[in-house]
Parts: C-alpha cells; sequence; structure tokens
C-alpha cells in the first residue's frame, strides 16, 4: 500500500481498526476454525507489521 496523501478521517481509523476485530478474535479463540482466506490474511497482515515496525 503507498503513502496517504491526506490523513485518515476519525471513520476512516475506526472503519480500519474493526478491520483486525475478526482475525483477532479467531486468534484468541483457536476453537473456532478460520477458513484459509482467513489464515492467509492473517499471515500477510503479521508480514506487514513486521515490514512497519522495522
Amino acid at each position: 500500500m503507498g503513502e496517504r496523501a491526506r490523513p485518515m478521517t476519525l471513520q476512516e481509523r475506526r472503519d480500519y481498526a474493526n478491520g483486525f476485530d475478526e482475525p483477532a478474535d479467531m486468534l484468541a479463540k483457536p476453537e473456532r476454525q478460520a477458513s484459509a482466506e482467513k489464515i492467509r490474511k492473517i499471515a500477510d497482515l503479521r508480514r506487514q507489521a513486521k515490514g512497519i515496525s522495522c
């Protein structure tokens, strides 16, 4: 994802943050079976987070 030309609005930030709720719940409750798509999405988010934190 490229850099944004403007900062996110409050609603955009909330929408973005809400996107992490479902995968985080799945990680917290491993007895719930995640689909292959969700597993890939979580792996992608982890890779992106590692890239950002450097």
